[in-house]
């Protein structure tokens, strides 16, 4: 994108402004402008033009009694600034509608899309305030016969000028209300990318016009041992990256060889995908049915149904401090050493009552009970954990979700024991070379 733009002008300069921007080569073949507006008693409400390179079909003229929402597209890159000058000058039309408002300087800014902007790329925008403002705060619905009803004007504006698919607000101010919004994108390459935690992969889409050896992708993935990549985007424009397990956040960005930044996405496990439908989160049973396959793991354990006071409880309890202290883990609850389930035969020996063909759904909460208070009672500090109940091959199991702690290092309560993961056993670390230290939680926050 360019350098050195003013960050204010007149907007009697933007015209000419305009001129020199669009010819150049991140603007690719920008083919006219689409015009949308909002008036009330032709004074403006809200608007938007957009430059674009593919003709954009405009949306009807609709006259509701407390706005009306005109639109057009104007071919060829000259007429529409020129018509853009009439419209910034008081004296222009959109769809035969006239804007009486008066404009007297835009605000400019250049931003990294796709997140945040307006056309889906990056792109600078001019902020032009109308003169005088609007009030379009109204709580009112905005309604007209024959014509797609709307909780408010904002409403209205939120969905058809800026084409956000829910309510800005069911009152409040418009988007970008009271001001014209003039866009220019770098076509150049937009990014669409989904991360799934639960395969700890990162599918990447790349579409635009660039020529791919010019664009380079790089990921970032905030993690213990941080993911720091450069690839070049390929011919078909999709990537699929291994990720960390323990990744708390990644960011992705295309980088253009004359060190422009085209796209940039942030992902995080509340938000993991954008313009791409995000992956179906893996439930606890198919993992269940997935680690129970692969076998124990410097992530994953199996524990027997044992009594209540049985020492083979402290070895549960080592586990949930090793795993607290390492990279977090599951620990399945009512499997043998083979990962095979034991069923009500193994609930019934730890002196959990059941029924005929599976346990019963209450035995089975008083195990998962004991575990919870195993770990509440025992490890100190308390780590980020979860127990629930999972079914696999048509039997039901406890599974332990202990997360990788922000307090670390974690021991047993009395002894003051501390443990780490190593491959699949516990053991004691090195205090020289391997006590754990404080670090950011496997479940989010610092």
């Amino acid at each position: 994108m360019p350098r050195n733009l003013p960050l204010n002008l007149p907007v009697g300069e933007l015209p000419g402004l305009l001129t020199e921007l669009l010819p150049r080569a991140e603007y690719g073949p920008i083919k006219g402008a689409l015009a949308s507006v909002a008036l009330a008693g032709g004074r403006l409400v809200a608007g938007f033009v957009a430059f674009a390179s593919e003709e954009r079909a405009p949306k009807c003229l609709r006259r509701y009694q407390n706005v009306t929402l005109a639109e057009e597209w104007i071919a060829e890159n000259g007429a529409a600034i020129s018509r853009l000058g009439e419209i910034l000058a008081a004296r222009g039309r959109v769809a035969g509608e006239s804007v009486e408002s008066s404009f007297q300087h835009a605000n400019v800014s250049q931003r990294v899309g796709p997140q945040g902007t307006l056309s889906g790329f990056s792109e600078i925008q001019f902020d032009c305030p109308a003169q005088p403002a609007v009030d379009a705060s109204s709580n009112d619905p905005t309604l007209g016969f024959g014509l797609r009803p709307y909780f408010s004007v904002a409403h209205a504006v939120s969905e058809q000028i800026y084409g956000l698919d829910r309510p800005w607000s069911l009152g409040g101010q418009a988007p970008y209300g009271g001001r014209l919004m003039v866009v220019v994108p770098d076509t150049r390459a937009s990014l669409m990318a989904r991360w799934s935690p639960a395969k700890a992969t990162l599918e990447t889409q790349v579409t635009g016009w660039a020529a791919w050896g010019d664009v380079e992708l790089q990921i970032l993935a905030n993690a213990t041992t941080p993911l720091q990549e450069n690839l070049a985007a390929s011919p078909d424009g999709q990537a699929v990256i291994s990720i960390p397990s323990d990744t708390r956040n990644i960011l992705v960005a295309l980088v253009h060889r004359d060190g422009s930044q085209l796209a940039r996405l942030y992902l995080t496990p509340e938000s993991p995908s954008f313009g791409l439908e995000e992956a179906e989160p893996i439930g606890a049973a198919a993992r269940a049915a997935e680690d129970l396959a692969a076998g124990e793991s410097d992530e994953v354990e199996f524990k027997p149904f044992v009594k209540k006071k049985d020492p083979k409880e402290a070895e549960f309890v080592e586990t949930v401090i090793a795993f607290a202290n390492t990279a977090g883990g599951r620990i399945y609850v009512g499997v043998d050493r083979h990962g095979a389930p034991q069923g009500v035969k193994g609930l019934r020996q730890a002196g959990y009552s059941g029924a005929e063909g599976g346990p019963a759904p209450q035995s089975l909460e008083d195990a998962a009970k004991r575990l919870r208070e195993l770990i509440q009672e025992d490890v100190k500090p308390v780590p980020h954990y979860q127990v629930e109940i999972a079914e696999t091959a048509g039997t039901k199991i406890i599974v332990a979700t202990i997360g990788r702690g922000d307090q670390q290092p974690y021991s047993r309560q009395i002894t003051n024991d501390v443990y780490i993961r190593k491959g699949a056993t516990n053991r004691r670390p090195d205090p020289q070379a391997e006590m754990p230290a404080s670090a950011p939680s496997y479940f989010g926050g610092p």
